[in-house]
């Protein structure tokens, strides 16, 4: 293989790697982008999970002031007594309401561990993309590490290649001035 060969060789490995490193980058930058989307969406739940804290905390109030409503009906029963079919009536119609009050309140609470469960999941799956970003980061590291060293390989071979032409080209000299002698030598004798 010729100097020239070798160094079309070497050009063209160092091509393939740089497209290769051009490759990963835009892996990277996909990986970069799609984090980004994962973290809106984590905001977006968390405003969610904001606002169904203030609609609980709401009803909360409402089931306080239906609780008053109720003790204060009762405290009135004893002095309408003609009024007790009535009261226990709109009574009965107060425990629906709380009953049907609870029943959203167990959906909302299974709805709430629904949603932490899938934050834990995207939290699980955030982890192992920063695992993953770390690993490929100590990689390209490693890559271009071997990649200066190949540079450094590469002089120095290039150097040798120099000295050797040169040894090889006063070896040449030494060998026809040599050649030279012999021929006067013949004639001389």
């Amino acid at each position: 293989m010729t100097n020239e060969e070798f160094q079309t060789l070497v050009l063209e490995k160092l091509d393939s790697m740089n497209n290769r490193f051009a490759s990963m980058e835009k892996h990277f930058e996909s990986m970069d982008n799609r984090i980004g989307n994962l973290e809106q969406r984590v905001e977006s739940t968390d405003n969610r999970m904001g606002i169904l804290v203030q609609r609980i905390e709401s009803m909360d109030n409402r089931i306080g002031n239906l609780e008053q409503r109720v003790e204060s009906t009762d405290n009135r029963m004893g002095i309408l007594v003609q009024r007790i079919e009535s009261m226990d009536n709109r009574i009965g119609n107060l425990e629906q309401r709380v009953e049907s009050t609870d029943n959203r309140m167990g959906i909302l609470v299974q709805r709430i561990e629904s949603m932490d469960n899938r934050i834990g999941n995207l939290e699980q799956r955030v982890e192992q993309t920063q695992q993953m970003t770390v690993e490929l980061l100590r990689i390209v590291g490693n890559t271009n590490a071997m990649l200066e060293e190949m540079k450094e390989d590469i002089v120095r071979i290039v150097h040798l290649q120099d000295r050797q032409s040169k040894v090889l080209e006063s070896v040449s000299i030494h060998l026809l001035e040599h050649e030279a002698d012999i021929r006067e030598l013949r004639r001389a004798r």
